[in-house]
């Protein structure tokens, strides 16, 4: 029964994964992209801040071939503090592919997209790190907002008062609104 349930489990990944890797998008208008946000919230295990803006940029693909629809060229974050502590964060990588993941199950109007390859520079007093990743989220299409919910990113090197260690995962949750407007399809 064990191995049955396995089995079945392992054929709806494998089509869903299928399903995902074989949808083709459009997104209207397309072209350069901006979203602003606030606040945003970054997390590890040992610490949390707040920011109270974040701003992106990039550009979106309105006939992609493939799912990737576009690219992030840059992520901005201000007024982050921790206990008084001001924290500069620096996205260090560049431009990246942003990739459209399919449906949002249950949300008809929301599209999966996922950013890879990500690195970031946090400098505060007493405190530097580095870290990077992928970050997850979605596109609702209905309200604009490009929504950040997901990690994969891990801290690479830090000096921070023991606070953050190589290895500690690293969450951003954020939610940004996109002009001008944008609609990704998926079909």
């Amino acid at each position: 029964m064990l191995v049955a349930a396995l089995s079945a489990a392992m054929a709806l990944t494998a089509t869903s994964a299928s399903a995902t890797a074989s949808a083709s998008y459009a997104v209207t208008p397309g072209g350069a992209f901006s979203g602003h946000g606030a606040p945003a919230t970054w997390a590890w295990p040992a610490m949390s801040f707040y920011c109270s803006a974040t701003d992106v940029a990039g550009s979106l693909v309105p006939a992609p071939v493939g799912s990737v629809v576009g690219t992030v060229s840059s992520v901005a974050f201000s007024g982050c503090t921790l206990a008084g502590i001001a924290f500069s964060i620096t996205l260090t990588s560049g431009a990246r592919p942003l990739t459209a993941t399919g449906a949002v199950a249950g949300r008809p109007t929301w599209v999966g997209l996922s950013v890879s390859g990500l690195a970031f520079r946090m400098t505060g007093t007493g405190c530097t790190a580095n870290f990077g990743g992928g970050l997850t989220g979605h596109y609702e299409n209905d309200t604009g907002d490009l929504v950040v919910d997901g990690s994969t990113m891990t801290v690479s090197a830090a000096n921070c008062l023991g606070l953050l260690q190589a290895g500690d995962p690293t969450d951003l949750d954020a939610d940004y609104a996109v002009t001008p407007h944008q609609t990704i399809q998926v079909s």
